[in-house]
């Protein structure tokens, strides 16, 4: 398998077609009801809780390397600043302006994914066009998640936003889908100069084998296998050959210095469930999760961009040299 794919993709830069393709079988193998559904629950909430979290834990990594600062053991101060300021301002959003905060969560997560997925195209960081193929991207592939899950997703959203009901029927929702497929599609038809026929079949691949995923599963299973190994497994691999290219950094070096961080994430998501028990608060527990979990994405996407930014001026120095 791996000199088939060193000969499919040999110029394709943090494509990871192999990582895919074990990404594929894993989300397969856990729908395919092989599994007891009681496992598969518990694989998902696992995966969520340690690469889930961990690939946004050493984002403190990721900010002393694009800051051209090196390895330090000592966090710098003004990371903390930053970071924290960022999540306390969506937190104060959440509760005051629930309904732009899911709405700029979402959009957000979409742009996030939508990087991950597809910062291996030849194609500037600074480009709108690419960012516009991100966004896109992402969007769809949350709507799979939410309106294939549509019941589920909206008792959630009503508990933390009571008044933001919205009445979708079966062909809204594959309306939906297929406007954003057509920009999707349209979105990539202004780069397929850079597109070859076996990157765009595993794309459409990977995004039909989410979509089934999405609809055959709930949304915990459909949520957990997306973040955790499309986005979080991936992101964690596009870290460690990055920032190893500045500094020594291994899958141990990767873990060390995420626990600790994860481990307050896991904390603090523990201490807001606590509150919400406590006042008696009506969001669920899930949605709760989210909201704290888009507290921290806000943060993390503006450390991801300086990083991925950083990481694109280096390639561009080093073609014109």
């Amino acid at each position: 398998m791996e000199t088939f794919f060193e000969t499919a993709f040999p110029k394709v830069n943090f494509f990871y077609p192999r990582t895919r393709a074990l990404i594929v079988i894993t989300a397969l193998l856990l729908i395919s009801g092989i599994l007891p559904s009681f496992l598969v629950h518990a694989i998902c909430v696992f995966l969520i809780v340690t690469i889930g979290l961990m690939h946004g834990a050493t984002d403190h990594i990721l900010y002393t390397t694009s800051s051209e600062s090196g390895f330090k053991t000592k966090i710098p101060k003004e990371f903390f600043i930053k970071y924290i300021s960022i999540l306390l301002v969506m937190g104060l959003v959440w509760l005051f302006l629930p309904k732009i905060a899911l709405l700029s969560f979402l959009i957000v997560s979409g742009y996030h994914f939508g990087q991950t997925q597809l910062q291996y195209l030849e194609i500037s960081e600074k480009s709108i066009l690419k960012k516009v193929l991100y966004t896109i991207w992402g969007l769809l592939v949350l709507s799979f998640i939410i309106l294939f899950n549509y019941e589920e997703s909206q008792k959630l959203i009503l508990s933390a936003v009571p008044s933001l009901h919205l009445a979708i029927n079966e062909q809204t929702i594959y309306l939906s889908l297929l406007g954003i497929s057509i920009a999707l599609f349209l979105s990539a038809l202004s780069i397929r100069k850079i597109l070859s026929i076996k990157i765009i079949t595993f794309e459409v691949i990977e995004l039909l084998i989410i979509a089934i995923v999405s609809h055959q599963a709930n949304l915990l299973i459909s949520f957990g296998v997306f973040f955790s190994l499309w986005h979080s497994l991936r992101a964690s691999q596009i870290q460690l050959d990055k920032i190893s290219t500045q500094i020594p950094f291994s899958v141990k070096t990767f873990i060390k210095e995420g626990l600790p961080f994860t481990i307050i994430s896991i904390l603090g998501i523990t201490f807001m469930a606590l509150l919400a028990f406590y006042f008696q608060s009506s969001i669920k527990v899930e949605m709760l999760f989210l909201v704290a979990i888009s507290m921290l994405t806000l943060p993390h996407i503006v450390i991801y961009e300086q990083f991925y930014n950083f990481f694109d001026r280096k390639k561009a120095s080093s073609i014109s040299a």
